[in-house]
């Protein structure tokens, strides 16, 4: 069993009343025995696992009972310490994030805010824990709670972290001109993006823009020797990492 040391609570019987002797580690508060249930509170000088309590009761003739036994207890004072080892990524792509921490001791866990696991139980170490599956959004006011054994709480508060499994919508607002270039005018398109991040090129076309901007955005073609781009798309990846839909931008070299 688990206990603070405010908490010690035991209860004995006895066959007749006397005077209440306590060995071993425990001393009690109470120094007189009733007939039948006797409650007492044991007090110890520290924390640590106590094995060899034991309490023997005299009667009014001087005899003594054969000693009590108590069972084996651990008196635990300190909360757990708990600590944060792999957050949330700031930008969480995924509706049911992962989440790492430590804690030096074995629990119980409950969960503050909008972040819940089906996890309950804590064991002693390093656990990775699976939160329920979250609306996008940012998420900054959750925690774990965590109870040891012998009902000592700890807090540990979650990095703040937002939830986006949204990809970029992309709309052209003006397709590539000139439609057909050569290498000392290079072609330009420009498209719209709901969200920031990186262009993502695909078809052979190439672009020294990286960069987009959540609005409108206008990126310039890389131009070589006489070619053709038929297939040249245009995408954005965000920055959780979700990638748009691809829209088609053609075009020429000559």
């Amino acid at each position: 069993d688990y206990a603070r040391s405010s908490v010690l609570a035991y209860t004995f019987s006895s066959t007749e009343a006397g005077v209440i002797s306590y060995g071993g580690a425990c001393s009690g508060d109470r120094t007189v025995a009733a007939i039948g249930d006797n409650a007492v509170n044991f007090s110890v000088a520290a924390e640590g696992n106590y094995k060899n309590c034991t309490i023997t009761v005299t009667d009014a003739l001087g005899n003594v009972s054969p000693a009590l036994r108590v069972r084996a207890f651990t008196v635990d004072d300190s909360a757990p310490v708990l600590a944060e080892v792999v957050p949330v990524p700031g930008l969480a792509n995924k509706p049911g994030p992962r989440y790492t921490f430590s804690s030096n001791e074995p629990g119980s866990v409950v969960y503050n805010g909008s972040c819940v696991s089906a996890t309950t139980l804590v064991r002693s170490g390093i656990q990775t824990i699976k939160f329920n599956d979250l609306p996008d959004g940012s998420y900054q006011a959750c925690s774990l709670v965590v109870t040891d054994r012998a009902g000592n709480i700890a807090s540990l508060p979650v990095s703040t972290f937002e939830v986006d499994t949204a990809a970029p919508v992309l709309l052209q607002e003006q397709e590539v001109t000139p439609a057909t270039a050569n290498p000392g005018q290079p072609p330009v398109y420009r498209f719209s993006t709901t969200e920031a991040g990186e262009l993502v090129l695909g078809g052979g076309c190439t672009s020294a823009d990286t960069a987009v901007l959540a609005g409108s955005n206008n990126i310039t073609f890389a131009t070589v020797k006489t070619a053709s781009y038929p297939g040249c798309t245009v995408s954005v990846r965000d920055n959780a990492g979700n990638l748009s839909v691809a829209i088609a931008a053609p075009f020429n070299v000559d």
